[in-house]
């Protein structure tokens, strides 16, 4: 908010929001089905999600957070379009991709496959909406004084 106000300020910068359809995923359950179960435990326990040695574990959480991580590893935003609405526990082994040579990347599993093969859920292309930040004005500033 600090720095949006300077910008305003020093810049005259004016500008508004719009949504958008972008390139982006819709994760769905596969044909194959859910490969991981509904947390009943506690729902008053808080969402978890952390690192460890396993992987990436989930706890108590909804699949719209594992669809937000995924956005960072599938190239595009991506939205949870499993109708599930309950809250998952599972750890996920996202695919390690350290300095493999072009050879050996070409046969490391990509994340669609392994998001298919560990939980049952499938990555489906489409459009998607996005927030969008479009700039009306802006002017260069004044030298400081």
């Amino acid at each position: 908010q600090m720095l949006q106000t300077l910008l305003v300020e020093r810049f005259k910068l004016r500008f508004h929001h719009e949504t958008t359809e972008v390139p982006g995923f819709a994760l769905v359950v596969s044909k194959s089905g859910l490969k991981i179960s509904e947390d009943h435990g506690d729902p008053t326990n808080e969402p978890l999600m952390s690192a460890s040695p396993a992987g990436l574990v989930y706890r108590k959480a909804p699949l719209s957070r594992f669809a937000n991580y995924v956005s960072g590893l599938a190239g595009g935003p991506v939205i949870d379009k499993t109708g599930l609405t309950g809250r998952f526990s599972f750890t996920f082994q996202p695919p390690r991709r350290p300095r493999l040579t072009d050879t050996e990347a070409d046969l490391a599993p990509s994340i669609f496959t392994v998001i298919q093969e560990q939980l049952g859920l499938r990555l489906e292309p489409m459009k998607v909406p996005a927030d969008i930040l479009v700039i009306d004005h802006v002017e260069r500033p004044s030298p400081n004084q």
